[in-house]
């Protein structure tokens, strides 16, 4: 073994760590402590690591034989210093102690103390709280033998409850409370009294943070954190120990706590830097002197200067501690203040946080200003003002601090304590009693003072006074002074008498130099404030104390009856003169200030009155404004005792606390007659002053005149409130009605009444004739202005009081009289008539008025009870009814909504008052009536049928959801026969109205006549057999026809899934029962339907449904069956609302069929199947359909036999078009009996067809149209056994062609004179042909195969004579999709030769060399032709069809044959000239291998970029078998280029300029749509979007060429692929790949198709495990297909390209990185490992001197390479993660290699496995070919040496002149590029 000592690299002198550890171990062992029977690291701090390694090294400790090997792994690790190994330990710890034993866990507890102790002082906060979490279940399981540790854990313990670390401080507190109860702490701490202290006593003094921490394991700062936090935990800890220590142990351990106390250095952590030390300091002071007040006695100066000196603290983590420390010491201790200087030490800093306004901290720190102030000894406040001066001033400085204008709590606080403090500063001055000094004091404290700060609250802006509790404290103040009159007179007197001479004074001139800016107006508005809290204080004091009294009753002294005192209650509420006398004395004379600045048109004190009015609302207050001087001599001041206007004096006895007196008893005799007088000074104030005022304002012409109208009808308001005369507030009332020119104004005030009260007075004023027609006029006033475009912009408050006209109060009924209710609707109903024809140029107003009525309606429906029997209210509804359902579309959303909710609400209304009777002058009779009206008025949308189908579902919710209150046989009036809702009835109400709803049988009829484009669908899909196809009429692409309409209608009025819940279902069905309906009618209704209809009600409609929806289908080319319905067709020529109508029908039905019983399946099928067997085509169609549907839902509990529905076999005897038709519909459901019968009959019937009878339906026709049926679906019979049927079928047409060659379509052109019927034979033969050779093939002999395969030639010629005409008919598309699909049959049956049929043994090779060529050589002109010729934007359903079929047929194609294709150039027949992939050559010779290849690109590459799928796949599979030829002239171009090693850059061969094209267009659109797609989600394309189709045609154009280029990748030689790379790292193509790769892979990348369709619940495949999806017919684009292309393309570019796509993974940021290694990792390289572990182990190729094998459990490959007397063994070791990680390369053995020989070809082969962009095999085929040019002379390059260079594979050419040495071209280019010399590496001589 080397030295550790010796410099191991450069730079590196430390030797290694076990190095460090054994020199360590050697040092300790020096010292004489034998540790050879204990494990662990006795170096650590304090030996805490001691645990013995076992019991028989320990024998002599009987504590460490107790102790598990468990709990010693687990305390060993408790050891270690990484953080995540001690956390880990910790929980495991914890873990053991719930599981283990008792006894194991006792174990623990000798070793527990000293590893506690390091762990709960741990520098990571995680560690300790997991450490208390931990002891905590440690003390749950041992209890009570955790006493003898006690006294070694308690002082760590109490250290950790003061954690600074909140969580592990509650789980230590949560530990320490699990171990003793609260009764048990103290003597708990009591028994470890002398420890605790002696261990705080070492933390606080003689730790430091050198012997804390290691200096080489923590930086300073962690050091001296840990020594802060260990301070700072010690300090609360002791006083924490001073709480918990019982008072009776005080004495004995009064000595330690002293010494502690005494120590310097204890008393200068007080100043120390760390506010949390500081915090902890305070603290614990206040703890000493609360608890152990002797010892902080002792020390009091040093306790009075470290407080008190300290006020000016402004950390927010220390004031809290601080201050409650201060108030301790001046209450505990009096003469504190002796020990300081109050002038120098104390106030000066008190000062200072005054002004910073506590530094932020003022919610916690102003709150002790008060005790603080109180506990100020006298001689420091003095008698002067000056204490108050320095006092107020700082603390309004402290106001403008930016912490108190930034918080409006801190700033409250401030405001709270400044009023607090001027209170108690008062009430001192009351109590000295010292005159002329106090009233000095007084005077300061009042004006310059309060005054001061109430008018810096009234006029400053930038204050927030107002908003403070500054007016609540100034109550409080007066309060207080109030109750002083009694004993503190005088004083008392001349403060209040000074405070409202200030206030006076200060509002007078703020009212009275008021104006109309907003200054003013906030004045104004903080002035009435201020008096509305003078007076609402006072009165929730006056509340507080009532509610403390029991209730007192006033004796009438007439009847001697004790009666509640209620009518005394609304008076006592408002503030009298004997309460307040200064107050309202104040404000009367405001009133008046006010009154004529009002008058004269300032809103300012207008607004002043209204809220003082509000607040004192006294007759008297009014009364001042009548003090004009025309009418002072009308009042007379001493008329009332309640209106007494005369200044009252304040008295010491006015006491707003008095009780009652005797005079209280007069109140109830002289009540009356104040009310009298009061109503009348009010009325008198109305008339005068009030109603004058309102008429002028609302003629006046000034902007102001809304407000002024706004705030004097509040007046008029609260005149109405403080008025208890009735007369009066009806005349004032009337007065007002009629006097008022403005409805708003009433509204106003009306609205405001009702809101705040519920005077009977008002209620009955609202049903008087003037009112009545007030509201009449504004109606008619109203509508009449909204049509015409007249409206004004007060309408709204005009409807507002109309609504509340037709508003229910009290007594359910209209606020309004009923006959003028009833009038009003009237008008409503015209309005909204007319509205539907008079709206342009008018439609806001007229929005406008329909939003009104709607409110008013809604409002009147819902509250007014009876509403509908008025007449005029159900005209109102249908039309709202209909407003909303047709013209409603044109309103804004939220004038719909109100349309809906009006009509419903009156709807529901309407039926629950008349019992849903269906009159025909009724409301709904009318509205059904109307629906059909619309729907009969085309042309129609699927959202305009929606829109009508809406508010008729919205009828039958509200008749189902109504009637089972009136159904209900208790309810009265049932038992009247007449009585209309009765329960003989309400059962068909709601199916009545549906009737009334869908179309009758005579229209259903007449409407389902429909284009009849579906046939050419159902005739090319082999859905139906037809005998004559007639002209196709087209259909109307905007104009939906009538039975769609309806059908749509109807499916919108059914789809209903959640319309009636189970209660009220049960409901309907009790009652049908009730009503004497039978149990099997009963059963025939929906237990659990979405509608209880009965069957025979809907079952019309389900078959109706049924038909459109196969109509829609066969229009857009879909299957009968097909459930996935596109969003938008495929075909252009269809129409988009046949996709809207399908997915209507089909969502509706899907809802029905979970509800139909056995025998409701049973009759619809039996329905269906008669209309097939009479009409066929579309009933046939929907027959299959709904035998799919019912097979689905109701398969597995009951199954139909069909056959004996359709009455039986006999039935077909006599086959016709409706009856083939009828069994191709039922074939796949019938039983494998009933199939071989048919099968039987049909058959023998075919075999004996002759002549005419060929064509017949009844005869050779018809009976091949069944029997491939039958064949179509072979689960239904036994295939094996009924061979030989198929055989004499086949051998009947070999008979045919035989005796009816004219009849056989062969070699001929079809659009000649043909016979049609003939045309129609050849078809069905060929589709029976194509299913013989699918299903039976092994059932064929050799001449049934010679057969087949000539007429498939022959046939193929026709197609190819008669392919000239660009449009075939659909007859004629037909013949050729068949004739395709028999070749694509007999091309993927022998076209791989590796399957499981067994054919005869010569057939393959016929098929090969025969058949094949003369058949894809007429081919694949054919699909090109028919490609070309196709227009596909104006794609049909027959050649939509046609393209597939092609599609499918061609790519059977042998790669040969596509390469000897016999295409030509358009280029070279319009005399253009082929370009040519070879540089300097014009033109390539079309004849030769790249001619053809140049003419294949040229006609093929187009097709990549057309839209029909079909076409793309099929010109791809074409480019994919000859892109080996590309790399392969590619290749021989190379090696002719003489040119390659003189070259300095790198070369690069581009892929063919027809890809290269395609690609940069797709690669632009790309990066177009993938924008906002982000790195890792997968792209989602909205079908419903436009261009759906193009843009997933456009993705699959870009992964499909990428495709092609990675083929041509694979298929080169290595120094191609290092070509094609660099190209691919110029262009940055593997990057851009890349990103969008990972745009478009899903994640998971799942398909839908599980493995095995028979096996439930099987899990969906992986699409890395998968092959996409190649075939052409009856699959649609889809998202899923892009999603498995893209995985294809990237597992691909892994296998192809795995160093590129490394290079780039390594180039990525965090973000991405991540996500391409999770997903590559989890769902690609698995596959990719395993299938590179395959070809090593299934390869074919062989190496001389080199054998390889492969290991698959250990992901190796090894490689074992032997020359003569070496050999060496590679170990190639692929990652998990591959190719993205680096695959390393080792040798487990080497004999007779150096070891720098070896390190080189180790280095080499990983580099070539890391920089080949290929397999494993090839990267070492590479490094063979490397090591053999090493052995066969050829000398390295001196650069990378390496014969062949790791990236181009080629050799050292360029030589040095000289020093000879030879080097590649890429690496010589890279070192003259890098070191900027062009001079030789080695001898660096000029190259």
């Amino acid at each position: 073994m080397a030295s550790k000592q010796k410099q191991r690299t450069k730079g590196n002198k430390r030797p290694s760590s076990s190095g460090r550890a054994a020199e360590l171990l050697a040092r300790d062992g020096s010292s004489g402590a034998t540790a050879s029977g204990f494990i662990g690291f006795g170096t650590m701090s304090g030996d805490l690591g001691y645990v013995p390694a076992a019991q028989s090294l320990s024998l002599e400790s009987d504590q460490d034989s107790t102790l598990e090997s468990d709990f010693r792994m687990a305390l060993r690790k408790l050891t270690k210093r990484d953080v995540v190994t001690k956390l880990k330990a910790i929980q495991e710890f914890g873990t053991l102690c719930k599981e283990k034993d008792a006894d194991a866990v006792k174990g623990t507890l000798p070793h527990w103390p000293r590893i506690y102790s390091r762990l709960a002082t741990d520098h990571d906060k995680r560690v300790r709280e997991a450490t208390q979490q931990a002891f905590e279940q440690l003390i749950l399981r041992v209890r009570r033998n955790l006493a003898p540790q006690l006294r070694a854990l308690m002082g760590c313990w109490l250290l950790s409850q003061c954690d600074t670390y909140a969580p592990a401080a509650l789980s230590a507190r949560a530990a320490f409370q699990s171990a003793f109860p609260q009764g048990k702490q103290g003597e708990a701490v009591a028994f470890c009294k002398t420890e605790v202290l002696r261990y705080l006593e070492d933390n606080l003094f003689k730790e430091t943070q050198a012997s804390l921490s290691d200096p080489r394991s923590f930086t300073p700062e962690e050091q001296e954190e840990r020594y802060t936090r260990l301070l700072t935990c010690s300090l609360l800890a002791l006083g924490e120990f001073a709480t918990l220590l019982p008072e009776k142990e005080l004495p004995s351990v009064q000595d330690m706590l002293s010494s502690i106390v005494a120590e310097a250095k204890f008393w200068k952590l007080a100043k120390n830097k760390s506010p949390q030390l500081r915090n902890a300091m305070y603290s614990v002071l206040g703890s000493l002197i609360q608890n152990t007040p002797s010892i902080a006695e002792g020390e009091l100066a040093r306790v009075s200067t470290t407080l008190l000196g300290s006020l000016d603290e402004s950390d927010p983590l220390a004031v809290q501690c601080l201050w409650e420390s201060v108030l301790f010491v001046i209450s505990t201790f009096p003469n504190c203040w002796t020990h300081v200087n109050m002038r120098k030490a104390v106030l000066p800093k008190l000062w200072v946080m005054l002004r910073n306004g506590g530094s932020g901290s003022a919610t916690v720190i102003y709150p002790n200003l008060l005790p603080l102030l109180s506990h100020i000894p006298a001689e420091v406040i003095g008698t002067g003002v000056e204490f108050y001066q320095e006092l107020f001033g700082n603390l309004k400085e402290g106001l403008g601090s930016p912490s108190a204008r930034h918080s409006s709590s801190e700033y409250g606080a401030l405001v709270k304590a400044y009023m607090e403090c001027l209170r108690y500063a008062i009430s001192q001055t009351i109590i000295e009693g010292a005159v002329t000094d106090s009233q000095t004091v007084q005077n300061y404290l009042i004006q310059d003072q309060l005054m001061l700060f109430i008018v810096q609250s009234i006029t400053e802006e930038g204050t927030h006074l107002a908003s403070t509790s500054l007016f609540v404290q100034t109550s409080k103040l007066l309060s207080h002074l109030r109750k002083q009159l009694s004993t503190k007179t005088s004083s008392a007197r001349h403060i209040l008498e000074l405070f409202w001479a200030s206030l006076g004074s200060v509002c007078s001139e703020h009212v009275s130099l008021a104006d109309a800016d907003a200054t003013s107006c906030r004045s104004l508005e903080k002035i009435s404030m201020l008096l509305t809290q003078l007076v609402s204080q006072e009165k929730l004091q006056k509340a507080k104390m009532t509610k403390k009294l029991s209730v007192s009753f006033s004796v009438d002294e007439g009847s001697g009856q004790c009666l509640p005192v209620e009518q005394k209650s609304k008076s006592a509420q408002r503030p009298t003169s004997a309460d307040h006398p200064e107050l309202m004395n104040l404000v009367r004379s405001l009133v008046r200030s006010s009154c004529s600045a009002a008058q004269g048109g300032s809103i300012v004190h207008l607004r002043f009155m209204e809220r003082i009015f509000d607040t004192f609302q006294q007759p008297e207050v009014f009364a001042e404004l009548l003090e004009l001087p025309e009418n002072k001599d009308d009042v007379e001041p001493q008329t009332l005792e309640g209106v007494n206007v005369v200044e009252t004096k304040l008295t010491p006895e006015m006491d707003i606390c008095k009780p009652e007196t005797e005079s209280d008893q007069s109140y109830e005799g002289e009540s009356s007659k104040l009310v009298s007088e009061a109503g009348t000074v009010l009325l008198r104030c109305f008339r005068q002053i009030l109603l004058p005022w309102v008429q002028s304002a609302e003629t006046s012409s000034s902007e102001s005149k809304n407000d002024t109208v706004y705030h004097v009808t509040n007046i008029v308001e609260t005149t109405l409130r403080c008025c208890e005369d009735d007369m009066s507030k009806r005349t004032m009332l009337d007065e007002l009605c009629k006097g008022t020119r403005r409805p708003q104004t009433l509204h106003h005030l009306i609205k405001k009444i009702l809101n705040t009260s519920h005077d009977p007075a008002i209620t009955t004023w609202l049903k008087s004739p003037i009112f009545g027609e007030k509201l009449l006029e504004l109606s008619d006033q109203l509508c009449s202005q909204a049509l015409d475009g007249k409206t004004d912009g007060s309408s709204s408050q005009s409807w507002g009081l109309i609504n509340l006209g037709l508003s229910v109060q009290h007594d359910e009924e209209p606020a309004v009289h009923a006959s003028y209710a009833e009038k009003i609707l009237g008008k409503f109903t015209a309005t909204l008539l007319r509205s539907k024809v008079k709206v342009e140029g008018n439609e806001q107003r007229v929005h406008n008025c329909i939003s009104f009525i709607c409110d008013v309606a809604t409002n009147f429906f819902s509250v007014v009870k009876g509403c509908l029997l008025i007449t005029s209210a159900e005209d109102l509804l249908l039309a709202l009814f209909q407003l909303g359902s047709k013209e409603a579309t044109q309103f804004p959303e939220g004038l719909q909504q109100k349309v809906l909710s009006a009509w419903t609400i009156g709807a529901e209304s309407l039926i629950k008052q008349t019992g849903g009777f269906l009159k025909d002058e009724g409301f709904l009779c009318k509205a059904a009536a109307w629906i059909k009206n619309c729907l009969a008025q085309g042309p129609h949308t699927i959202h305009s049928i929606n829109l009508l189908a809406k508010p008729a579902v919205t009828l039958c919710d509200i008749i189902l959801r109504s009637l089972p209150t009136i159904m209900d046989p208790d309810a009265p009036g049932t038992d009247d026969e007449d009585t209309p809702g009765s329960d003989s009835d309400s059962p068909s109400i709601a199916e009545s109205f549906l009737n009334l709803l869908v179309p009758t049988e005579t229209e259903w009829n007449q409407s389902l006549n429909m284009p009849n484009q579906w046939m050419a669908s159902l005739f090319l899909d082999e859905t139906l057999t037809f005998t004559a196809l007639p002209e196709l009429t087209q259909v109307d692409p905007i104009v939906m026809p009538t039975g769609l309409v309806q059908s749509a209608f109807v499916a919108a009025l059914l789809r209903r899934p959640e319309r009636v819940n189970e209660g009220e279902l049960k409901e309907v069905t009790d009652t049908e029962g009730g009503a004497g309906v039978n149990q099997e009618e009963s059963a025939g209704c929906f237990a659990l339907a979405p509608l209880p209809w009965r069957y025979d009600v809907i079952a019309p409609l389900l078959a109706r449904m049924l038909y459109s929806l196969q109509w829609c289908k066969g229009t857009m080319g879909l299957n009968a069956v097909t459930r996935q319905i596109p969003v938008e067709s495929l075909l252009v020529a269809a129409p988009s609302y046949c996709s809207q109508v399908a997915m209507a029908i089909d969502s509706t039905l899907e809802s029905l069929w979970k509800s139909l019983t056995g025998e409701n399946w049973k009759a619809l099928v039996k329905d269906t199947l008669e209309m097939s067997l009479v009409d066929g085509r579309l009933w046939s169609s929907s027959l299959t359909y709904l035998l799919s549907c019912h097979s689905r839902h109701q398969g597995k509990h009951q199954e139909l036999d069909v056959l004996q529905i359709a009455q039986g076999m006999d039935r077909f005897s006599v086959l016709w078009l409706s009856a083939i038709h009828t069994l191709e519909a039922v074939i796949p459901y019938l039983s494998k009996e009933q199939t071989l019968q048919l099968l039987e009959i049909n058959t023998a019937k075919l075999m004996s067809a002759k002549e005419e009878m060929l064509v017949h339906v009844d005869g050779g026709l018809g009976s091949m149209s069944v029997v491939t049926a039958i064949l179509r679906h072979p689960d239904t019979f036994d295939s094996v056994n009924h061979s030989s049927m198929m055989a004499g079928c086949i051998n009947q047409l070999m008979q045919w062609r035989q005796d009816y060659v004219d009849s056989f379509l062969f070699g001929c052109d079809i659009n000649e004179a043909v016979v049609l019927d003939d045309v129609f034979l050849n078809i069905k033969m060929m589709q029976l042909m194509r299913l013989a050779i699918e299903k039976l093939p092994t059932a064929l002999s050799e001449q049934h195969w010679d057969f087949l395969l000539c007429s498939i030639v022959a046939w193929i010629q026709t197609c190819s004579q008669s392919i000239k005409f660009a449009q075939p008919s659909p007859l004629v598309a037909t013949f050729y999709c068949v004739t395709f699909d028999l070749l694509t049959s007999a091309a993927t049956l022998l076209g791989n030769r590796s399957g499981s049929v067994t054919l005869p043994s010569n057939l393959y090779t016929e098929w090969r060399e025969f058949y094949s060529d003369g058949i894809f050589l007429l081919m694949l002109p054919m699909f090109v032709t028919i490609v070309e010729r196709t227009d596909l934007n104006e794609l049909t359903v027959y050649s939509h069809c046609l393209l597939q079929s092609a599609a499918d047929a061609v790519v059977s194609m042998p790669a040969e044959q596509v390469k000897k294709h016999t295409l030509t150039s358009k280029a070279l027949a319009s005399g253009a000239k082929a370009k040519s992939r070879v540089k300097g050559q014009a033109s390539a010779d079309p004849n030769a291998a790249e001619g053809k290849m140049q003419i294949l690109l040229e006609r093929l590459c187009p097709m990549l970029i057309k839209t029909d799928r079909s076409a793309k796949l099929a010109a791809f599979q074409l480019l994919e078998k000859v892109m080996d030829e590309i790399a392969r002239a590619d290749e021989e171009h190379l090696k002719d280029n003489d040119d390659k090693d003189k070259r300095e850059e790198e070369s690069s061969i581009p892929p063919p300029e027809q890809l290269k094209n395609i690609l940069d267009s797709a690669s632009a659109f790309m990066e177009a749509i993938l924008t906002d797609v982000q790195v890792g989600e997968c792209l989602t394309l909205d079908p419903s979007s436009t261009g759906y189709y193009q843009s997933m045609s456009s993705v699959l154009t870009y992964l499909l060429v990428w495709r092609l280029y990675l083929k041509i990748f694979k298929s080169a030689s290595a120094e191609v692929r290092a070509e094609y790379a660099n190209y691919l790292r110029l262009t940055g193509g593997v990057p851009t790949l890349m990103m969008n790769l990972f745009r478009l892979m899903p994640d998971p990348p799942v398909t839908s198709l599980v493995v095995d369709q028979s096996v439930k619940g099987s899990a969906p495949r992986s699409m890395f495990g998968t092959t996409p999806v190649m075939k052409a017919k009856d699959i649609f684009p889809s998202q899923e297909e892009i999603h498995h292309q893209a995985c294809a393309l990237y597992s691909t570019a892994l296998e192809d390209l795995p160093a590129m796509v490394r290079q780039w993974w390594t180039s990525q940021d965090k973000k991405i990185a991540p996500i391409v290694d999770r997903f590559t990792t989890k769902y690609a390289s698995p596959l990719l490992c395993t299938q590179e572990v395959q070809d090593v182990q299934t390869a074919t190729q062989t190496f001389e001197n080199m054998t390889v094998k492969a290991r698959s459990a250990t992901r190796e490959v090894i490689a074992t390479y032997t020359m003569q007397d070496l050999s060496m063994d590679l170990t190639v070791r692929i990652p998990a993660n591959h190719p993205l990680g680096i695959i390393t390369v080792d040798s487990e053995k080497k004999v007779g290699v150096g070891t720098t020989q070896w390190r080189n070809w180790t280095l080499q082969l990983s580099t070539f496995l890391r920089n080949q962009n290929g397999s494993i095999m090839d990267g070492l085929t590479l490094w063979k070919r490397n090591v053999d040019k090493r052995f066969e002379g050829v000398e390295d390059c001196m650069i990378c040496f390496s014969v062949i260079h790791g990236s181009n594979c080629s050799l050292p050419k360029l030589q040095c002149k000289t020093c000879k040495k030879r080097y590649h071209s890429a690496c010589l280019y890279k070192w003259f590029s890098t070191s900027n010399q062009s001079t030789c590496p080695l001898c660096r001589s000029p190259f």
